[in-house]
C-alpha cells in the first residue's frame, strides 16, 4: 500500500451564493488547535474566565481549509461581507472575477458575513469533504462520526 497525499485539483468544491469554493477538510486535532489559539480572558463578575472567540475560530478555519475559489464575480463580494462593510473595487465589470489570492483571501476571511462564516465552517466538517479527504489517504482508518462528533451533510462539488 502506498500513501500519497492528495492535490489540490482533487479536493471539493461547495458552492454559496452560485460561488464555488475549493476547501480541505478540517480534522478534529486541527480544528482543537484553532480553538486553542483563539481563546481569550476576560473578567467576568470580578473573576478571571477564558472562552474561545467564535468569530476568530470561522476567521481562522477560513484561512485553513479554502484553498481557492472560482466563478466569483466582483459583484458577489458585498453580499459575502459583514454588512457593515462595503468593498469599493477597480473592477470595470461587475462580472469580472474576483481573483483567488493570499490578500483577497485575507480581506475575505477577516470581513466575511456571520452566515458565509458558517457555511464554510460546516462545509469543511462535512461528510463529502471528509469522504473525500479519507479516498485520498489524508484520513486513515477513521469512519464517519468518530471521534464522537457529528459532521453534517452537505453536498459538495468535486472536478
Amino acid at each position: 500500500m502506498k500513501i500519497v497525499r492528495v492535490t489540490d485539483e482533487e479536493r471539493p468544491y461547495v458552492t454559496y451564493d452560485d460561488v464555488e469554493f475549493q476547501i480541505k477538510y478540517v480534522p478534529d486535532q486541527l480544528l482543537d488547535d484553532v480553538r486553542e489559539r483563539c481563546k481569550e480572558k476576560k473578567y467576568v463578575g470580578g473573576q478571571k474566565k477564558e472562552f474561545v472567540s467564535d468569530p476568530k475560530v470561522m476567521k481562522e478555519i477560513f484561512k485553513e481549509a479554502v484553498i481557492n475559489w472560482r466563478n466569483f464575480p466582483v459583484s458577489k463580494l458585498n453580499a459575502l461581507l459583514d454588512p457593515d462593510f462595503k468593498v469599493q473595487t477597480e473592477a470595470e465589470k461587475p462580472d469580472d472575477e474576483f481573483a483567488f489570492s493570499a490578500d483577497n483571501k485575507r480581506l475575505l476571511a477577516e470581513n466575511m458575513h456571520a452566515h458565509f462564516a458558517s457555511f464554510i465552517f460546516i462545509s469543511v466538517r462535512s461528510v463529502n469533504v471528509f469522504n473525500s479527504a479519507k479516498q485520498a489517504k489524508e484520513i486513515e482508518n477513521l469512519e464517519c462520526g468518530s471521534g464522537g462528533r457529528d459532521r453534517p451533510t452537505m453536498s459538495a462539488k468535486k472536478d
